[in-house]
């Protein structure tokens, strides 16, 4: 019984999923960056290394991580008094805040970037 009931229950939502516009079934979730990009701001909310001197953006932490251990670091200690500070918290709930720095050390310690983020 259960069983056709979960059965019949993918078989209504399968077709309503596969009628959504394209715009809405492909749309990424951005990453709050609460308030990051006001620590950069002199660069336009890019962070600027050197192996990225057009900037990268806070929420693209693939790239951030890509960078030397030293640019690294230099990024979170740069953003580190926003996201922490009054520009975090009006920008992001606390849950978002600890979302977003682990994250970064998520992404960055994955076995293609091995770097370390240290907040505190």
């Amino acid at each position: 019984m259960k069983t056709a009931i979960f059965i019949t229950a993918i078989a209504a939502a399968v077709p309503a999923v596969w009628s959504l516009p394209a715009s809405v079934a492909s749309r990424s979730f951005v990453i709050p960056t609460c308030g990051a990009e006001t620590c950069l701001a002199s660069t336009n909310g890019n962070f600027v290394a050197t192996g990225a001197p057009n900037g990268i953006a806070p929420n693209d932490l693939g790239r951030i991580c890509s960078l030397p251990q030293e640019d690294v670091t230099r990024y979170v200690e740069t953003v580190k008094p926003c996201v922490d500070g009054d520009v975090g918290k009006k920008a992001c709930t606390p849950g978002a805040i600890y979302q977003y720095k682990d994250l970064l050390e998520t992404v960055c310690e994955l076995p293609e970037y091995n770097k370390e983020v240290q907040w505190a």
